[in-house]
């Protein structure tokens, strides 16, 4: 049997169980994968055989080599970052610069990771030069063309189903390379195009005004710093002098709860420097939005770029193309280097001295490497107006344990060590900026587009939404001002000295960039500014699909993420076991005789179990002293009809206020959207339970079906629509509109997806939508009713 079938098919149900979370799990997933795989191979190998000997030959051995480079970059990506190749890992490859990119490679090649690679290389090569004496005799022709047809009516049976990315990875491999580039692809071209537009129409159509006239602002953009490692925000050992002077003498003011929207540089600068953000991000291309260089262009300010960042990235990012947009752009380095060694930031001095113009009102930024792996290449170790910090002192600082008392290892120290370095040597550059506009009246924005955790509680470094924390996304914003801003703004410094303790999430940053400088547009919304009176402080803050307030920034004691919640928990057995998994639950319930009774198939099959049992369950467990909200409950109603719903709402009502049950908690679902009228009326969340459509149906029918969902949308009944999983795509295309405070958003969406529990759930493209409010999982343990 052809040795290259059996490679293919082993390596594809290797990589595909390395994920599972369990060792018997993993066997189990492993031999269901082989057989599939192997059948599928076998079936296209079979189709090669009458092909030409030669190109027989090049086509077996290209799907070899394919997966010989698969298997090599999963192999990387599942040891450093507990996950395969995913849009966000492309994406993130695209927008990186050369050196950048090399320097990724080099930070996560470990002994360890190197030692996998190279393993795996040499085993492969055994493979298929080990000689094996084993030559049995070739089969029938008959009989291989036999199984072909039996195989390939088994397999394609099915569908497409085999070649999905969860079964066959270089499916999944596929889908990600060519919708990353398409898309990449695509906003590069349409920004060109819309760029087109914005100098002759800009000015004339956009509706703008501007109160005051601030002569010079500065933006400085910094790259994956962490403020929990600047003395200003109260780090061990003083890491920005510079800036603590700064703020003593009443010139800087820090923002203590600020948090970027992203861990990656190319989606966090799109929402930072846009008026793209989480909530609308779905919906609308960040390019489609107003940016903040045309912006200041319009509102009359002279704009210039000055960075100390590559001005090529492998195929084109996002600070490149809004940069492009200012009057003037300069680069510390013309095209592109791929040395390991970037120029220090402190250059940026220079080409500003050397490039700036003058003009009544400007508007500079300046994109820093700031504190970006490699971190022992982004400080100037010869710079005596720094001082550099060594391994004794963050020993005797006890910086060298993990919270847990673990020692981090002399490899993470060394690499902390140099963060902590670049950290300093980022409060000088930073600081010498400022002096640039000590003596102007001016104003000066710094905040990092992410940052990085660097072993501060497990043995990691670096940024990925696959392995999201706290210390990927809590970044500095700091603002200083000028003496003689300061005297001449004195309503402004007190508004700024009144949002520090407000908690912000960056992709609102140009919201309050614009209160302050007073200026007003159709996009300027008051109640994202951090220095309104309106500013929304109750904002839910997401990252990587997970509430940050709730479940990153404190030390959330479930397993799955808040946003999944357990399907059918029809029981208290079934709500107990999973206590300590799930906070959140979904509930099937029937109307009957006057109270909720609780269960999936109505009165024939009842316990006689009460909903206000369960609630009083889900209220009382809190997760082994979790002091967030209690759990919510998605109650699927059943037999909600005309006849029962004021009966039904009532006693609701008489539940929630007996037990104390916040009604804020409860998500009400039914396929009578009528009939939720008077719960939506009463406060509840409601939610439409879209029917199962056939294929069929969403081909045939899918305008008549899109215009029913869009008028039960109308009806003003509901709050959100419920669908399983597999109408995701419809649903999403369909683009479904809610009117709310006077403005047409993207309504909720709420799905299920029983077959698969939390860990695959909080793998898939709708745990990342912002759109998607909630995701049922199921269950792996049997015997639940």
């Amino acid at each position: 049997m052809n040795r290259r079938i059996w490679y293919i098919a082993i390596i594809n149900a290797m990589l595909l169980a390395l994920l599972e979370p369990s060792i018997g799990g993993g066997i189990k997933h492993f031999i269901k994968i082989f057989y599939q795989t192997f059948g599928l191979v076998f079936c296209l190998f079979y189709l090669f055989s009458f092909l030409p000997v030669k190109l027989k030959n090049i086509l077996e051995l290209s799907f070899v080599f394919i997966y010989a480079i698969i298997g090599v970059v999963e192999i990387f990506l599942v040891m450093n970052f507990s996950n395969t190749l995913n849009p966000i890992f492309f994406d993130t490859f695209l927008s990186s610069e050369p050196n950048e990119a090399i320097e990724f490679m080099q930070s996560y090649f470990s002994f360890s990771v190197a030692l996998a690679v190279f393993g795996f290389i040499g085993v492969s090569i055994l493979f298929f030069y080990f000689p094996i004496k084993f030559s049995p005799k070739p089969l029938n022709p008959k009989i291989y063309f036999a199984l072909f047809l039996i195989i390939s009516i088994a397999i394609f049976s099915k569908g497409t189903r085999y070649l999905e990315p969860n079964k066959f990875i270089l499916g999944g491999w596929f889908v990600t390379i060519k919708d990353g580039i398409t898309e990449q692809n695509s906003y590069l071209n349409e920004f060109k195009e819309l760029a087109k537009t914005l100098d002759t129409q800009m000015k004339k159509d956009y509706n703008l005004t501007i109160k005051s006239q601030i002569p010079k602002v500065v933006l400085i953009i910094g790259e994956s710093t962490q403020r929990n490692y600047q003395s200003l925000y109260g780090f061990k050992l003083d890491t920005t002098p510079n800036l603590n002077v700064l703020k003593a003498s009443g010139n800087l003011f820090e923002f203590i709860d600020t948090i970027a929207p992203e861990s990656h540089t190319n989606p966090a600068l799109a929402k930072l420097l846009t008026f793209s953000n989480y909530e609308n991000s779905q919906s609308t291309k960040w390019y489609e939005h107003m940016n903040i260089i045309d912006l200041m262009k319009i509102a009359g300010y002279k704009t210039q770029w000055f960075s100390n960042q590559e001005a090529v990235s492998i195929w084109g990012n996002i600070p490149e193309v809004i940069s492009s947009r200012a009057d003037i752009r300069e680069f510390t380095r013309v095209g592109t280097s791929l040395e390991l060694k970037n120029d220090f930031d402190e250059k940026l001095l220079n080409l500003y001295q050397k490039h700036k113009v003058k003009a009544d009102r400007e508007f500079h930024i300046f994109h820093l490497m700031g504190t970006h792996m490699a971190y022992a290449h982004r400080f100037d170790k010869n710079n005596e107006n720094v001082r550099y910090f060594d391994i004794d002192e963050l020993k005797d600082a006890r910086l060298d344990i993990y919270p847990n008392g673990d020692k981090i290892s002399k490899k993470g120290l060394r690499e902390k060590l140099d963060y902590i370095n670049a950290i300093a040597y980022n409060d000088y550059v930073v600081s010498e900026i400022f002096k640039l506009y000590k003596d102007e009246n001016a104003i000066i924005f710094y905040i990092s587009d992410h940052a990085d955790e660097v072993y501060d509680f497990r043995e990691f470094k670096g940024h990925t939404s696959t392995m999201a924390s706290r210390y990927m996304i809590e970044i500095p914003f700091i603002i200083y001002t000028s003496d003689k801003f300061k005297s001449s703004n004195p309503q402004v410094i007190e508004k700024i000295k009144n949002a520090q303790n407000k908690p912000l999430m960056s992709d609102d940053f140009i919201h309050g960039f614009m209160d302050i400088l007073g200026i007003t547009s159709e996009d300027f919304e008051p109640s994202r500014s951090i220095f309104s009176d309106e500013f929304n402080t109750n904002r839910v803050r997401i990252f990587s699909g997970k509430d940050y307030d709730k479940e990153l920034k404190i030390d959330y004691p479930f397993a799955s993420p808040s946003k999944i919640y357990l399907h059918r928990t029809n029981e208290p057995k079934k709500m107990v076991d999973f206590k300590n998994i799930y906070q959140n639950f979904e509930i099937d319930v029937h109307f009957i005789d006057g109270y909720f009774d609780v269960g999936h198939d109505g009165k024939k099959y009842s316990i006689g179990l009460n909903l206000k049992d369960m609630l009083q369950i889900a209220k009382n467990q809190n997760g082994g002293g979790y002091n967030a909200d209690y759990a919510r409950i998605w109650l699927d109603f059943k037999n909600l009809t005309k006849e029962n719903e004021k009966s039904a709402l009532k006693e609701l009502d008489k539940i929630c206020d007996e037990i104390k049950f916040d009604k804020s908690n409860l998500i009400i679902e039914s396929s009578n959207y009528q009939s939720l009228k008077p719960f939506k009326q009463n406060g509840y969340y409601t939610s439409y339970y879209v029917p199962y459509y056939s294929k069929d149906d969403l081909s045939n029918n899918k305008d008549k079906i899109i215009n029913e969902i869009n008028q039960i949308i109308q009806s003003g009944n509901i709050s959100a629509l419920s669908f399983a999983y597999y109408l995701y795509d419809f649903i999403k295309e369909a683009k479904f509109k809610i009117d709310k405070n006077g403005k047409n958003i993207d309504i909720d969406l709420l799905t299920w997806n029983g077959g698969d529990d939390y860990n695959k759930n909080s793998n898939t493209k709708a745990f990342y939508d912002p759109q998607i409010k909630v995701i049922l999982a199921g269950a792996k343990k049997k015997g639940y009713r």
